[in-house]
């Protein structure tokens, strides 16, 4: 039976207790797919059922998952030939398929990893320069350490340091006021604070005060 499904992923939202989860793609082997638990890659304590067909199968987890928690089943297949055909050998119809539902089910793998990324639309016109269409890509690792990401105004990836940022966002426990070093601008979350007491903007000076609480 072909492969058709475009679907490499399922995100299922648990009811009380649910142990078994469906899938609705083939999987080659148990260890195909990846399993999340609440965004938390679950490593061990479940089963796969349904390995080679082509409309999908379970995952059964050893433990029931609380109402509401999602779990999400992702196909995570290596992308590695294991077969090699040989003179004169056999040439059977069931390695071949196998073989080429491995090659289709990666290309949609990737296809699908690729949507999840950040990438432009087609209908976004790239930037040229002397009729050469200029790279989206992020800037080289010695010129992004430790600078906020950015895009000019040609729409282009640029690194940017936090003096040339319209603000920085901070966030920690108690007040920044004496501790936190930022720029005139920049915002602090304080995550126990209460009300008048968890948001702080950066008023005056360039060291560690001047911080106010709205």
């Amino acid at each position: 039976m072909t492969v058709s499904a475009l679907v490499t992923r399922n995100d299922i939202t648990a009811t009380a207790n649910q142990t078994s989860f469906t899938f609705t793609f083939k999987v080659l082997a148990a260890t195909d797919i990846d399993v999340y638990k609440n965004g938390v890659l679950v490593t061990e304590g479940y089963s796969v059922n349904g390995v080679g067909v082509t409309t999908g199968g379970t995952v059964v987890l050893g433990a029931g998952v609380p109402v509401g928690q999602i779990v999400s089943l992702v196909l995570a297949m290596p992308l590695n030939r294991t077969t090699n055909y040989q003179n004169s050998g056999d040439f059977l119809a069931n390695d071949v398929n196998s073989d080429f539902d491995k090659i289709y089910i990666g290309a949609v793998q990737n296809e699908n990893t690729i949507d999840r990324s950040i990438h432009m639309k087609d209908v976004d016109v790239p930037y040229y320069i002397s009729g050469v269409a200029q790279p989206m890509e992020l800037p080289v690792k010695a010129d992004r350490a430790n600078k906020l990401l950015s895009f000019d105004s040609n729409g282009l990836p640029a690194a940017v340091t936090s003096s040339t940022a319209l603000a920085l966002i901070y966030s920690g426990t108690n007040t920044p006021e004496g501790a936190v070093t930022a720029p005139v601008g920049s915002l602090f979350l304080r995550t126990n604070g209460g009300a008048g007491s968890t948001l702080y903007v950066k008023e005056s000076g360039t060291g560690n005060t001047g911080w106010s609480a709205v």
